[in-house]
């Protein structure tokens, strides 16, 4: 199966988990946010040496538990959980990569943590995509240090990040 057709499986499993939702708000945050992470993975992933086809599956994927059930609690880890359901139910993925991918999703609320490639990507293309999304919204210290750094890996200028609000806890 070409990686068009991986990629394009994924899609439909999350679009019909948001077609689904009642909160037509939630839904469009939903797209918004997991295409952008997903195009931003795809850019990280080419810059990084990394499958970009695997990056995108994973930002697709990372936060369906919370567009799927509306609970935001431990989300990342029953995202793991949610995604290896519909990893499996495909039937196109090796058991490597549905290991890369759900060790992503698990750790990718852990923006302090330093894990391995795939999982930095993902949490570097959904701090940079929450940041594009709303620039004035405040941000940990933690995501402020990671925007930080993707901002100087990507050449970006690092001053408009002074005006960032850190908070404590989000």
């Amino acid at each position: 199966m070409t990686s068009k057709k991986r990629i394009d499986l994924v899609r439909g499993i999350v679009n019909e988990v948001l077609e689904k939702q009642t909160d037509k708000i939630h839904a469009n945050c939903g797209y918004i946010h997991l295409y952008g992470v997903s195009a931003l993975c795809h850019q990280l992933a080419l810059s990084r040496s990394l499958d970009p086809e695997l990056a995108m599956i994973i930002a697709m994927l990372h936060d369906i538990y919370t567009y799927r059930t509306k609970i935001s609690k431990l989300h990342a880890h029953n995202g793991a959980k949610d995604a290896l359901i519909i990893l499996k139910k495909l039937n196109v993925f090796t058991e490597e990569e549905q290991q890369i991918i759900t060790n992503a999703i698990y750790h990718h609320s852990s923006k302090s943590e330093i894990n391995d490639s795939y999982d930095e990507l993902l949490k570097d293309a959904d701090t940079l995509q929450y940041y594009l999304h709303n620039p004035n919204r405040a941000c940990t210290l933690a995501r402020f240090n990671r925007l930080n750094s993707i901002f100087k890996e990507l050449g970006l200028n690092t001053e408009v990040l002074s005006n960032c609000k850190i908070v404590e806890k989000m």
